[in-house]
């Protein structure tokens, strides 16, 4: 007796057909596939599963002449998109005949036998894959939009070694195949595929980043060197060669791994570009450990410009970093894509200001990547380097960047450990620890440095002035209060240049000592006074207080790299500016100082006591004084009387 469900099974030619066939009988005007288009497969002339087919469809088709002709190019007829297809006939044994394709009209062709609805199952061709991307539904039809592209040769073994025994209803016999196809031939990458095809571009998370080749229109641009390059050269050029190789080695490698592109070398200089700032600095920061625990050679260790100390070891590095538009173009002797524009201009200034092992980037560049979900830089020590001037090729003024440094958290230098205040059970402030290891830098290469750093942060004897600036009354009074406030920092900024005080936060200031803390807000009122901002007199919406005490500890911000301090002064700083008035400026100490202790400020001001303050989360009773001018006419900090009426 033949079995209910036949669709894999094998039958004489001129057997009734079973009652339950998989394959229903269609009109003969149906919109049907040619029936050799209708595998998935595209089947060679040498495959070893061409005969299994082959035979099948001699023994349907036995003593018929072929209906087809082929076109005058050889190739199949284009299949129509989304046309339906039929479930894989039974498998035979192998007939090693060879044959050449036929065309593929859509054409219904009878089966051979009593039962004229059943189509035949020819198997031996299919339409070319399409250059783009399918625009069918994967679910709804997998076997018509999956496999498009896929590897000929690997799916034919594939399929050879996934035919069931058993095989499952035949409703879902096309999904199965299906599946066991792509997940054994496309394994994860399927579904990274699948994502990187419906992503938006420009959004692409760097650490699931499938972009590959040169990028366009906006790059990010890494330049690396090797510092002291020639020395080495002239002391051990044998030594030296074996050490490039070894650093073009890890080099190449890091950048294959983050989906970077080798634009040229120049010696030991390498010229790269990535599709995001965050496969940029995986690649740098990567590349930088990889160096360091490379297995150099004795001879190249022994050199100064190469030897270990702390954590320098092997050759030294250098790499700048800069994200933006570019125009791509071929060199004409190596066939690579070259760049020129921002992008690249600002790269070489920013890898011109490197030491040897160090990584340098400009904070747009840096925020972009550290805004990005997942963008695996936790690990990442970084330090705000201050504003500085660059001078890019092609541009005729110099252009303010704020630049940032990087260093892999493993060989950082600790200096929240190195700046920590350590007091023994009396309160005496003990010694401090000897600094541990980590790399650190000279000051950046540059034309003119225009603002502080974090290296410029005070913290000398752990003693700081912690000043804020409150804003609160500006959002109360304007509806749309952010560009005001945004215009308002700036300006804290810019008057901050030339002077001591140091921008921690967007309202958190930093200064050696309250009276240059006091002089910055005084002169901060009087800008604000003269309606340099909005056209409005905002001095009578801000608050500005200060505290001056030690700090526990500071250290670069983990995000944005600019100091931050931990301890009471910044909290008892955030109280005393909170119970200060509108439009005034203020300090507080505690109640009991004695007044010969206050603060010596300059002749031109003058204070008076505001009384005495319970400050929340603070145990001791605070002073409060409030400071004014006692002259007038005098020029704001931290701008010359030139720059002064410019600005006006």
């Amino acid at each position: 007796p033949q079995p209910q469900n036949m669709h894999m099974q094998q039958r004489p030619v001129n057997s009734q057909p079973p009652q339950n066939m998989h394959m229903q009988p269609r009109p003969v005007n149906s919109q049907l596939s040619h029936p050799q288009n209708m595998h998935p497969l595209h089947l060679s002339k040498s495959s070893s599963t061409k005969g299994r087919f082959l035979d099948n469809d001699r023994r349907i088709n036995a003593g018929k002449k072929p209906m087809n002709k082929p076109s005058s190019d050889g190739r199949l007829n284009e299949m129509p998109r989304g046309a339906p297809r039929q479930s894989r006939p039974p498998p035979s044994s192998n007939q090693n005949q060879d044959f050449s394709r036929r065309p593929a009209p859509n054409r219904v062709v009878p089966h051979q036998g009593n039962h004229p609805g059943r189509q035949q199952n020819s198997r031996h061709g299919r339409r070319p894959p399409p250059a783009g991307p399918s625009s069918g539904s994967v679910i709804s039809r997998p076997a018509t939009n999956i496999f498009n592209g896929a590897i000929n040769g690997a799916m034919e073994k594939v399929l050879s070694d996934s035919v069931p025994e058993n095989p499952a209803p035949e409703k879902d016999m096309e999904s199965r195949i299906a599946e066991m196809l792509f997940g054994k031939l496309m394994g994860s990458n399927f579904n990274a595929a699948l994502t990187s095809e419906n992503s938006v571009p420009g959004t692409a998370n760097s650490s699931t980043s499938s972009s590959s080749g040169p990028p366009s229109n906006n790059a990010t641009i890494v330049l690396t060197d090797v510092q002291g390059s020639t020395s080495l050269w002239e002391a051990d050029p044998q030594a030296m060669q074996t050490a490039l190789d070894i650093h073009d080695k890890i080099l190449r490698q890091q950048c294959a791994a983050h989906n970077g592109y080798e634009i040229d070398t120049e010696g030991d200089a390498f010229f790269l570009a990535f599709h995001t700032p965050s496969d940029a600095f995986n690649f740098g920061l990567k590349a930088q450990i990889a160096l360091f625990e490379a297995e150099w050679s004795d001879d190249i260790l022994k050199i100064s410009a190469a030897e270990e100390d702390g954590c320098f070891r092997g050759l030294r590095v250098r790499m700048g970093i800069h994200h933006g538009p570019v125009k791509s173009c071929k060199n004409e002797v190596t066939g690579r894509t070259e760049y020129v524009g921002e992008a690249m201009n600002i790269a070489k200034c920013v890898e011109g200001m490197t030491h040897g092992g160090q990584i340098l980037t400009t904070f747009e560049t840096w925020n972009s990547a550290s805004n990005q979900g997942g963008s695996n830089l936790e690990l990442t020590q970084v330090v705000d380097l201050g504003y500085h001037a660059l001078k890019p090729k092609g541009s005729e003024d110099d252009l303010e960047r704020r630049i940032i440094q990087l260093v892999p958290e493993s060989l950082a230098f600790d200096y929240f450990a190195a700046r920590r205040r350590h007091d023994d059970a009396e309160g005496t402030t003990k010694k401090a620890e000897p600094e541990k290891k980590g790399r650190q830098f000279d000051p950046p290469i540059t034309e003119e440095q225009v603002a502080a750093s974090f290296h410029d942060a005070p913290h000398v004897n752990h003693e700081v002035t912690i000043a804020f600036i409150y804003f609160n009354e500006i959002e109360n009074q304007f509806d749309d209060p952010k560009p005001i406030v945004s215009d308002l920092i700036r300006l804290v900024g810019d008057l901050l240049v030339g002077t001591p005080g140091y921008h921690s936060q967007s309202n958190m200031l930093a200064f050696p000592d309250i009276a240059e803390a006091v002089e910055f807000g005084l002169n901060l009122l009087e800008e604000l006074r003269e309606k340099r901002l909005n056209n409005t007199d905002l001095s009578d919406l801000v608050k500005f207080g200060c505290v001056h005490d030690t700090f526990i500890t500071m250290g670069p911000h983990k995000t944005t790299g600019r100091a931050d301090y931990f301890g009471k002064v910044v909290n008892r700083a955030a109280r005393i500016t909170a119970k200060s008035d509108l439009g005034t400026v203020n300090f507080g100490v505690l109640a009991d100082t004695n007044v010969k202790e206050l603060p010596k400020l300059k002749d031109r001001y003058t204070y008076r006591f505001k009384g005495v303050k319970e400050l929340k989360g603070v145990q001791e009773d605070m002073a409060l004084y409030e400071v004014n001018f006692a002259t007038k006419g005098s020029t704001p900090l931290g701008l010359s009387k030139k720059s002064t009426s410019r600005k006006r």
